[in-house]
């Protein structure tokens, strides 16, 4: 007697056929191929998307119209990023084979391409001398100047790009990061910023520097000298409050697994990474402020943050299980205002389990 066993999917890699003998091994035959399907930008009422089959050089890229459930248009694209923006004059910016493209909304068809992968590696001019900048390490960490040491920088030549975008009134902002390595060993060679003139495509200015958030129309981001915002081609350093000597300002946007929303209007927030502390810090575009939140540790759980227009979301994403044993903690909410009071807290009784993974999908009205 044999079977004949397919993973539960759409397209599948191979079909495996086991006989049950004691003396017949197992033997996989293959099939044709496999497909997948991304979205690449909402803009209501339309979705672009890609398409990519196994051995098709080329992507299919395509728009759906969300109120009559039509394809409006279909395109050829090469190696198609999920990150796009779209203006309000009908047109979207995304990326294909490490090349910025404009497109046209209602056709799909391209406006102007710009090569990102061929120009070099942007680095912001020191606001401070070496001297001053080692001087004010040597202030934060309170040690004698004789034991601040300079390490060298490893460099690398990058084999692939990330990127996202920022439309920030007439100007394109990018956020490039250059990766080298591939399958489990991936090392970040540089990253750094972008703008380009979202008329004609042309590449106006770039530096160094790592996205944080985005608040409406603005970019936040961090360089190796402090944090700035950028609004259109204008740039302003910020002050954040109670930052102490070691903190890692942790960028959220580069981790395709987590599901959140760290912006909401004219604000968006971002956190000091260190594990022995909770603290958020809340960027109001409108103010141009940086303000913080401190909240005790919640040991044994991996949390994770959802900003609404008012209030904080806290949230239990799963638990921490010590040398991999689970436990029978349950899930739990909690609600802060945004000056980090708290409103309310809600356990769920469930999932006793402690099988449970909770993951942000959206918000409604």
């Amino acid at each position: 007697m044999k079977a004949l066993i397919a993973p539960p999917s759409i397209c599948c890699l191979s079909i495996a056929l086991f006989s049950f003998a004691l003396d017949a091994p197992a033997m996989v035959i293959p099939v044709e191929g496999h497909a997948g399907i991304h979205l690449v930008l909402i803009s209501e009422p339309i979705l672009v998307c890609s398409k990519n089959v196994s051995g098709e050089e080329q992507e299919e890229l395509f728009a759906l119209n969300t109120t009559d459930r039509t394809v409006k248009w279909r395109h050829k694209a090469k190696r198609v990023s999920p990150s796009a923006v779209a203006d309000k004059a009908g047109n979207f910016y995304m990326f294909a084979d490490n090349v910025l493209q404009k497109r046209e909304l209602r056709s799909g068809s391209v406006v102007w391409e710009a090569r990102l992968d061929t120009i070099p590696e942007q680095k912001t001019p020191p606001r401070l001398t070496l001297k001053e900048h080692a001087q004010r390490i040597v202030e934060k960490l309170t040690l004698a100047p004789a034991a601040v040491a300079v390490l060298p920088r490893v460099s690398t030549t990058p084999n692939f790009y990330a990127y996202q975008p920022v439309l920030s009134e007439s100007t394109l902002i990018v956020f490039r990061e250059a990766m080298s390595g591939g399958g489990c060993i991936v090392m970040t060679c540089f990253r750094d910023w972008l703008t380009f003139s979202i008329g004609t495509g042309k590449n106006i200015a770039g530096g160094s520097g790592e996205l944080l958030g985005t608040a409406g129309n603005t970019a936040l981001f961090k360089d190796p000298y402090g944090v700035l915002q950028m609004k259109g081609n204008d740039m302003d350093e910020l002050n954040v409050p109670s930052l102490p000597a070691g903190s890692h300002l942790m960028n959220w946007f580069h981790s395709r697994l987590s599901g959140a929303q760290y912006s909401s209007h004219e604000r968006c927030i971002f956190k000091d990474g260190r594990n022995d502390r909770e603290e958020l810090f809340i960027f109001d575009s409108r103010k141009s402020e940086i303000s913080s939140v401190k909240l005790p540790v919640p040991r044994g759980f991996q949390v994770n943050w959802v900003l609404l227009d008012g209030h904080l979301l806290r949230y239990g994403e799963c638990q921490a299980s010590p040398g991999g044993k689970p436990s029978d903690v349950s899930p739990w909410f909690e609600l802060y205002d945004l000056k980090g009071q708290l409103i309310g807290r809600t356990n769920v009784t469930t999932m006793p389990d402690g099988s449970w993974y909770l993951r942000f999908l959206g918000t409604s009205a």
